[in-house]
């Protein structure tokens, strides 16, 4: 007989990484229903549409479905409040949904520590005061209850070898790797993003403080005459952008159809945050681009054919791989994506927490 199987997901309202990740997961799993704290459709992919979605208590409070991060300080408690009842069920979190209870077994994949948690110095910068200020507070008991909770779960999953080492050291547990697949459609619809001509340097990151957004700027206006797409949507958007140089051109979220454009019209990817493991590069590849990327953190799991590494923050090794970078080589192959092997290496965790499970709970 085979075996129910749940997902969950911190929040559904963002077109992100972990999203991807949430899409090609789900992919696997037709039937499955997800959980999450909140769901916008508007502001996700619609994959999940297809899906019957268990969105929680908050997802009733209209703000906070447009400004998600506001509920950081109840995250674990609602979570710890619900119960999932399915034979198995995978968290995909980079915060708080493994405190979820289950009445299965509990795969959790981990593609960062919560970051508000465990690095608030870095993740919680340019947040407004009252946010951080709450987080702040509740921090230290809820680190002992997320510690517990990752603890409790029968197979945990790290998305990239530094984030392994991360559960290592916060939570004690030998995860076992799986690197993420991006669910992006190749062959989907196109459309152009205006005002641009093909050629330029994309960058599809979220303008987030500790993405380092800095160090794009500082870039841009070393080569005044490339032209730098920054692709992506977030909370400092309008702070960060404030004084970009004329040949910086920040769109705020795109759909899918205009990713597919700036990647087909792009000379090359640049990302200028240390990712956890980060999709940028598979999906570069996929569209016969290569990634410049620092040479740091869970960006050395990356097949080195197709990324440009550079010193993490050096502006002049930056804008060198800019003018030195491999340019596309025409060539269009999802096998970079990783779905297929991704879901063969879930399907297989999935079965060994089954197994882990019967034998403490049998």
């Amino acid at each position: 007989m085979t075996p129910s199987v749940a997902l969950a997901h911190d929040v559904l309202a963002a077109r992100a990484g972990g999203e991807r990740v949430l899409a090609a997961l789900a992919s696997g799993f037709a039937d499955a229903p997800i959980h999450t704290l909140i769901y916008e459709p508007n502001a996700t992919f619609n994959e999940f549409e297809r899906h019957t979605v268990h969105a929680s208590w908050l997802n009733r409070i209209t703000p906070l479905r447009r400004r998600y991060r506001a509920a950081l300080p109840v995250a674990a408690l609602t979570w710890a409040a619900r119960c999932i009842d399915a034979d198995v069920t995978v968290c995909s979190t980079s915060g708080l949904s493994h405190h979820v209870r289950t009445t299965g077994a509990r795969v959790v994949y981990c593609h960062t520590p919560a970051r508000w948690l465990h690095q608030p110095e870095l993740y919680l910068d340019g947040f407004p005061r009252t946010v951080s200020t709450a987080a702040r507070v509740v921090s230290p008991l809820a680190r002992r209850f997320d510690r517990t909770a990752m603890r409790s779960a029968d197979i945990v999953i790290a998305n990239s070898q530094q984030t392994r080492t991360e559960i290592q050291d916060i939570y004690g547990i030998d995860a076992r790797v799986i690197a993420p697949a991006s669910f992006l459609d190749l062959e989907g619809p196109v459309r152009p993003i205006r005002g641009l001509a093909p050629g330029f340097v994309v960058s599809p990151m979220r303008p987030l403080a500790y993405k380092r957004f800095d160090v794009l700027i500082a870039a841009a206006r070393r080569r005044p005459e490339v032209t730098f797409l920054q692709i992506g949507d977030g909370p400092h958007r309008t702070a960060l952008v404030a004084d970009a140089p004329a040949n910086l051109h920040s769109v705020g979220g795109v759909d899918d159809a205009q990713l597919r454009w700036a990647y087909r019209n792009a000379r090359a990817v640049l990302l200028t945050c240390a990712e956890d493991f980060g999709l940028v590069p598979l999906e570069a590849a996929a569209h016969g681009l290569t990634t410049i990327a620092p040479r740091a953190r869970g960006l050395l799991d990356h097949d080195p054919a197709v990324v440009h590494p550079y010193e993490f923050a050096s502006v002049g090794e930056l804008v060198t791989a800019v003018d030195d970078v491999v340019p596309p080589t025409g060539v269009f192959d999802s096998r970079h994506l990783g779905v297929d092997r991704f879901l063969e290496e879930i399907r297989r965790a999935i079965d060994d927490a089954l197994v882990v499970n019967n034998r403490d709970h049998g």
